[in-house]
């Protein structure tokens, strides 16, 4: 698959949807997406920035779906980011909030991952795409733990709900 570089001064949610990214690299300053046709593109800011935006898109912001996964599961470090209860799409970091350099990765198009070396973890992503991330596999694992748990609890909650707006839902 040959990769197509791009770049661009800045992302907005439109652009993040409209290619479907399936990583989001930040380092010095720039993040580097890769989409889910293996297209490369360059962006002029962080991948948590191209996260939070994609919040909004969605009326919400990163700090208060992080505040709300840290309150209902208790997390603290690394917490995952719910950008859309509608199509419940996760995005994952791999380093701390305040890491300059960074990796998130799209829970949905993730397809496997396995240990590369001791720092270093092998994802394939569902269109076949394989990336190397600098983070051990017990890491991936945990977050891909912590979004599964995460879906859990949404498709509950959602199950639960017999009153939305006070109007009873037939099931």
């Amino acid at each position: 698959m040959t990769k197509k570089t791009a770049t661009v001064r800045s992302a907005n949610a439109d652009e993040i949807y409209m290619s479907r990214y399936l990583i989001l690299k930040t380092k010095n300053g720039k993040t580097e997406g890769i989409d889910a046709e293996g297209n490369v593109r360059i962006f002029d800011t962080s991948a948590s920035k191209i996260i939070a935006d994609l919040c909004l898109s969605s009326c919400a912001t990163i700090d208060g779906r992080r505040n709300g996964a840290r309150e209902i599961f208790g997390w603290h470090q690394k917490v995952p980011v719910l950008i859309s209860e509608l199509t419940q799409e996760i995005w994952f970091p791999l380093a701390g909030e305040k890491a300059e350099e960074n990796c998130w990765i799209s829970y949905g198009c993730v397809f496997s991952f396995h240990k590369e070396n001791e720092y270093q973890t092998r994802i394939v992503f569902i269109n076949g795409t394989k990336e190397t991330v600098d983070a051990n596999v017990r890491t991936v694992r945990m977050q891909m733990r912590r979004c599964e748990e995460m879906l859990k609890y949404l498709n509950e909650q959602k199950e639960n709900q017999s009153f939305v707006h006070g109007i009873e839902i037939l099931k």
